[in-house]
């Protein structure tokens, strides 16, 4: 078995999947993990049978297999008792006793959470996005848990800008999930990090996803929850904040959108009104500069293309219309306005103008 520390981690977080990790660390106490396993010293202690069995006949073999993967990927095993172990992570109840980390080994100061919904509308998709990529240019690392939707605009947008991101997983490495995030979580690696507490050939199942949680709210200096319904996992997220004492922003919606029920209810509860990105960064004593159409060189066919756009999404066939241009010369208008971070383009060939 030897007595390489990184085996003891990939075997304690084998358990991970079956054994809760309050139970972990109560079951571990104040051993190292040489005595822990070397010792058996589990055999002493009530156990589930399940729990017992998994320990008594760990399998070494497989261990040493993703050992071997993690090596050659690059990928870290950091455990609770690791000077790299997130220290955000102990003030958990439930800490992870192991972690796998993938990418980034630093985790920068200071950090937000942003999540909602898995099905946002093109409001929910337009201000996650704004806030992202703001809060990411004013040195936030934005930490999402990589699933269909808005979580997935917060790490592109973060990403667009040149900024930092963190995915937490429900699953191993070796299952990204959702599979069409796959590419999105590879382009993470090369300015961020991606986070799991699961052993790299963990398929994801539903119940991995309310614990990951646990873990980016705990990374996070505060939770913004863009468009997410009353019962959104996004709000799992942001009572283990509340919890922690982390504070909750909450970006309001229309009150006939089944999508802002649950934003509207944490800001009835407490969380803070958030209507723009400086509402969140006046907390942290910071200022958001933005650059504004004015301060930028624009052609006269790029002022107007501005001026019928508005906050409500306009589609392409209505914006070549408005200006009476051919889809080439329209689409070549647009792409540079999206560059210059004036226009962002929405599903279904719609688009608007950032509000910045």
């Amino acid at each position: 078995m030897g007595l390489d520390p990184d085996r003891f981690l990939i075997a304690l977080s084998l358990l991970s999947p079956y054994v809760p990790p309050r139970s972990l660390n109560a079951l571990i106490g104040n051993l190292t993990l040489n005595e822990f396993f070397e010792r058996k010293a589990w055999k002493n202690q009530p156990l589930t049978e399940e729990m017992f069995s998994r320990l008594e006949e760990m399998d070494w073999h497989k261990v040493e297999r993703i050992e071997k993967w993690c090596k050659e990927n690059g990928v870290q095993v950091l455990g609770k008792w690791s000077p790299s172990y997130p220290e955000k992570l102990k003030r958990l109840e439930d800490p992870p006793v192991a972690i796998y980390l993938w990418g980034e080994a630093a985790f920068p100061e200071p950090s937000i959470a942003v999540v909602g919904t898995r099905k946002p509308s093109n409001y929910g998709r337009e201000v996650t996005s704004r806030l992202s990529r703001e809060l990411a240019e004013a040195g936030f690392t934005i930490i999402s848990g990589l699933a269909r939707g808005l979580d997935s605009v917060a790490h592109q947008a973060a990403l667009e800008v040149g900024g930092k991101t963190i995915a937490v997983l429900g699953s191993g490495f070796e299952h990204i999930y959702p599979p069409e995030n796959r590419k999105l979580a590879l382009k993470i690696l090369e300015s961020g990090g991606l986070i799991s507490e699961y052993p790299p050939d963990t398929s994801p199942k539903q119940w991995y996803f309310p614990a990951r949680n646990r873990i980016i709210a705990a990374l996070s200096d505060g939770v913004v929850v863009t468009e997410a319904g009353e019962s959104s996992g996004a709000l799992i997220t942001c009572d283990f904040a509340l919890d922690l004492g982390i504070e909750v922003y909450a970006v309001p919606g229309s009150v006939l959108s089944a999508q802002s029920k649950g934003c509207h209810r944490l800001i009835k509860e407490g969380a803070k009104l958030v209507e723009s990105t400086q509402d969140i960064l006046e907390d942290f004593g910071l200022q958001l500069f933005p650059k504004t159409p004015s301060s930028l060189d624009l052609s006269p066919e790029e002022r107007k293309a501005l001026e019928i756009l508005c906050s409500d999404p306009l589609s392409l066939d209505e914006f070549l219309e408005k200006l009476g241009l051919q889809t080439k010369v329209g689409l070549s208008l647009l792409s540079m306005l999206e560059v210059k971070g004036l226009v962002r383009s929405l599903p279904g060939n719609y688009y608007i103008k950032s509000q910045k």
